[in-house]
């Protein structure tokens, strides 16, 4: 009776074992095909928990570049757009220009990263700008400090790509309108009103946690965080994120960024794989977030700094580490 019965079941257990085999296959492919490079590459190193931070860490564009051009685009609001469509963020820098009499870093904010505006501006408008101000050669030039440009002088400013320069309220208004997350390094600390104003605009658009502020302490400051720590303790400027960039020159410990009231840092330089897995761990621990410590462009650099578990990795390839990590 019983050998009646073990025929058939056999036959049944065969025939579902190839029809989950033949469904359950291509469900498998599929899903590998799904999987980035990234996720991929820590996939087949054995670690599976790395993987899942292909899809976490966020991209942050050096300068808001698409490429890896210095002056064509960086800090436009061309590349800005750029990091928008892409779906990545952004890094991005503010000078404070001269007052209307020439007083230095006394006027608006704009966004730019050079001291000097010979790298980025071209020669022509440079001499444009002092055609249209009545400006000497000798007060307008590529070496003219940012700060020592007046506001009338920066609107007829253009990059060797052709693009025009944007004032802090510009890019602050578009990056926030836009969901575009954005880390802004402070070169020459914006007035109050215009910090207060670039607040309220982050608060109404409920960017205040994405587009945030740092500098390095020795941009200007003599290794002094006494500018940034006075932004922080504004309280017009409450809920406002500032970070802290390492320098080799003005290093700061977790424990101490985490006490000046700092939300987030980059890694320092110079670190072994173990240290600087160690650094981001006493950052995560203290509740901040962590990022890679210079522009990044090559596949080796992103996985170590995956491997530390950051938070965000800096590059002037966004499209191509966007890529990596999600496919």
């Amino acid at each position: 009776m019983r050998n009646m019965f073990r025929k058939p079941i056999l036959i049944v257990a065969v025939f579902t074992l190839l029809v989950v085999s033949v469904l359950v296959a291509p469900l498998q492919q599929a899903n590998a095909a799904t999987k980035s490079p990234c996720e991929k590459y820590f996939t087949n190193q054995g670690k599976p928990w790395l993987a899942k931070r292909c899809r976490t860490t966020s991209v942050v564009s050096h300068r808001a570049k698409y490429t890896s051009s210095s002056t064509t685009n960086e800090n436009t609001m061309k590349a800005l757009k750029f990091d928008g469509k892409i779906g990545v963020g952004c890094e991005t820098d503010t000078w404070r220009l001269a007052s209307d009499d020439g007083a230095e870093a006394q006027g608006r904010s704009v966004i730019f990263h050079d001291t000097t505006i010979g790298r980025v501006v071209t020669d022509e408008s440079i001499a444009a700008a002092r055609d249209a101000t009545g400006a000497s050669e000798a007060d307008l030039n590529p070496q003219t400090k940012m700060s020592m440009v007046t506001y009338a002088q920066f609107t007829y400013f253009r990059t060797t790509g052709g693009e025009p320069l944007p004032t802090l309220k510009q890019w602050v208004n578009y990056a926030a309108n836009n969901k575009i997350p954005c880390n802004i390094e402070i070169k020459w600390k914006p007035s109050d009103a215009e910090l207060i104003a670039t607040v309220t605009k982050l608060r109404a658009t409920k960017m205040l946690k994405k587009i945030t502020f740092w500098n390095a302490p020795t941009t200007n400051h003599a290794c002094s965080t006494a500018n940034m720590e006075e932004i922080i303790d504004n309280p017009d400027l409450l809920g406002i994120v500032v970070g802290f960039k390492q320098t080799s020159e003005c290093p700061l410990s977790p424990q101490d960024i985490h006490d000046k009231g700092y939300g987030y840092t980059t890694l320092p330089g110079g670190l072994t794989l173990s240290e600087r897995k160690n650094f981001v761990k006493q950052v995560h621990d203290l509740g901040m977030t962590a990022g890679s410590p210079v522009s990044l462009d090559k596949i080796a650099g992103w996985k170590q700094n995956i491997t530390a578990k950051v938070d965000y990795i800096m590059t002037n390839k966004p499209k191509a580490l966007r890529d990596w990590l999600r496919g």
